[in-house]
């Protein structure tokens, strides 16, 4: 669904806001209507534990890892194709019990 809302291109420069432990990142990489078209990707994480995972799990030369947050990244005006921010689903009701 995804690729159906990028315009076309032969290939991509991604920027994922809080890439965490690269979940995203690597269904991206790996997903056969992405893999080849992906030129550059820039994945920022705030938490150094999670750009630790990240690094180690995601070695692909297109892949860069760095510190930062939706306000402030590394990244010039109008570099990107697209920019995806992942989120990370919680079970509320569980804890909610939890605190009982």
């Amino acid at each position: 669904q995804l690729k159906a809302a990028v315009p076309p291109k032969q290939s991509y420069k991604i920027v994922e806001i809080g890439a965490g432990t690269g979940t995203l990142t690597r269904g991206l990489l790996f997903h056969p209507d992405w893999s080849s078209s992906i030129e550059e990707f820039r994945a920022f994480e705030t938490s150094s534990g999670m750009r630790n995972v990240l690094t180690k799990t995601v070695t692909d030369d297109r892949v860069t890892v760095a510190n930062g947050v939706f306000e402030k990244v590394d990244v010039p005006d109008g570099w990107a194709d697209l920019i995806i921010i992942g989120t990370v689903e919680l079970d509320l009701a569980f804890s909610l019990r939890a605190q009982d």
